[in-house]
């Protein structure tokens, strides 16, 4: 019987490069692979379902969930996840020392719905006490799906005029901003270091502190696949799953996640906080911060209900990946 062919992408990384490269097999399947250069792209491409089987990111996921998107989720996370106190900057002139001092400030952001958005007015809340209502919310991009609304409470500005959220600090547009990551060496933040600041002092103890009062590691993206695929062959997510367990396996050591946003000072940070291995796949493992972001999206306004993660994830699955 010919091998069951499935369309297949994700971004490169350590964790994903066996699958992408063929170095992995999957018993009875092929994928026809195709690395993905962004992961703005590959979800936009997803909620078209461009793909069998792919990452996508978890905010647009959830959305399109609820919307009835026939994609069910797998616990492999592949990249994108870390920390996110490292991303934010306050202007020098705003006379900020502590992000708690926000409120009735101006804060950048790319897109207000992205995943690290998210997470990151999650920390606002968690470890400042300032709500999205307490901030005036930049925008420089526009969102991700077609008629997603934001919240009433909330007020929300599109900058049209082409200039980064970084570019909006030093004009003197906004007083802060959030981004994914922080910004590399060689960028343009190299040349607003007289106007931008980070907002933490040390990053690596502000990190440690957020994992030790809330037990959570940020997951930026999931793997999906279509739902029929799973009614159709029901024995198909555990062998994935396999699969990424064996790529994971292959990973070079320091660096098994770094990808976009990842480098090798990240993944020994992560070491440091939460031990050998900050990356486990299974629900079990990573329920309190898939709870976290589910939440997190309902009490923002991304999605409208309360949604569980029976409602995301494929119930076809071994113990091992519950």
């Amino acid at each position: 019987m010919a091998d069951l062919e499935l369309s297949y992408s994700a971004t490169s990384s350590a964790l994903s490069r066996p699958l992408l490269d063929g170095a992995v097999k999957i018993e009875g399947v092929k994928f026809k692979a195709e690395e993905a250069h962004g992961m703005d792209k590959l979800s936009r491409r997803m909620l078209s379902l461009e793909f069998d089987v792919a990452e996508m990111s978890i905010a647009t996921f959830v959305k399109g969930k609820e919307g009835g998107l026939p994609l069910v989720a797998l616990p492999l996370f592949t990249s994108g996840r870390r920390f996110l106190q490292k991303g934010f900057l306050v202007a020098r002139k705003a006379g900020m020392h502590d992000l708690s001092e926000l409120k009735g400030k101006r804060m950048g952001v790319s897109q207000y719905w992205m995943s690290s958005s998210v997470w990151q007015r999650l920390v606002l809340r968690q470890m400042h006490g300032v709500m999205p209502e307490d901030v005036t919310w930049v925008t420089t991009r526009g969102e991700r799906m077609e008629g997603l609304r934001f919240p009433l409470t909330v007020k929300i500005i599109q900058d049209k005029s082409n200039r980064t959220p970084l570019d909006l600090m030093r004009d003197g547009q906004i007083d802060a901003c959030m981004s994914p990551g922080a910004p590399q060496p060689g960028t343009q933040a190299d040349q607003l270091s007289d106007v931008a600041m980070p907002a933490y002092a040390d990053g690596l103890a502000a990190q440690k502190e957020y994992f030790v009062k809330t037990g959570i590691f940020p997951i930026m993206h999931v793997t999906v696949m279509k739902e029929k695929l799973v009614a159709d062959y029901p024995w198909l997510p555990a062998r994935i799953c396999d699969a990424y367990r064996e790529a994971k396996k292959q990973a070079q050591v320091p660096s098994p996640a770094a990808g976009s946003h990842g480098s090798d000072d990240d993944v020994e940070e992560m070491r440091a906080i939460m031990g050998d291995d900050p990356w486990p796949y299974g629900i079990r493992s990573n329920r309190r911060p898939l709870e976290a972001f589910v939440e997190a999206a309902y009490n923002q306004g991304l999605i409208g209900r309360p949604m569980k993660l029976e409602d995301l994830f494929t119930g076809a699955l071994p113990e091992i990946y519950q």
